[in-house]
Formats: C-alpha cells, structure tokens, sequence
C-alpha cells in the first residue's frame, strides 16, 4: 500500500494542515521544496514542510522555524489532500 492517512495533533504546520484534521499521503521518492513530508525523527511521526534540498539531504521546516535535516535515503509520505 503506497497512501496512508495522517492526522494532525499539533499546530506546526498552521494553517496550511490544520490541527485534528485526517489527510491523505502518498509515498514520494522526489519530493519538491514546498511538500509537507511526513517521516519518522528521533522515534515520533512529524510532518513538516520542505525548504531546500541539498546533495544528500532534505532541509524541513516548521511555523516556529525549527529546522529538520534528514538523509535522503529515509521513507518519506507526502500530503497529497485533506480527507
């Protein structure tokens, strides 16, 4: 199965996911800056927003500006829409 539902807890990501809502996400091997990714940090689910991509890495961002730098190789899901 490549979709997979998501649900939103925090405000991170306001307001373009909103808090308690279910979205739709997809496997994505390319993902663009812009994207909301979904992957798995230091043991919790996060979903943040895609704002550069560099050699071997993806830089993500949230609202509060805290910065994500994750491999490349990882598992990433896209949010592809709200349910």
């Amino acid at each position: 199965m490549d979709k997979f539902l998501v649900k939103i807890d925090g405000i991170s990501c306001f307001p373009d996911l909103l808090p308690q809502k279910i979205y739709l996400a997809k496997k994505v091997k390319n993902p663009k800056i812009g994207d909301f990714l979904v992957f798995k940090y230091k043991n919790k689910i996060l979903v943040k927003k895609l704002r550069k991509i560099e050699k071997n890495f993806l830089i993500l961002e949230d609202n509060f500006k805290n910065n994500y730098k994750i491999r490349k190789t990882k598992n990433f899901l896209k949010i592809i829409k709200e349910i």
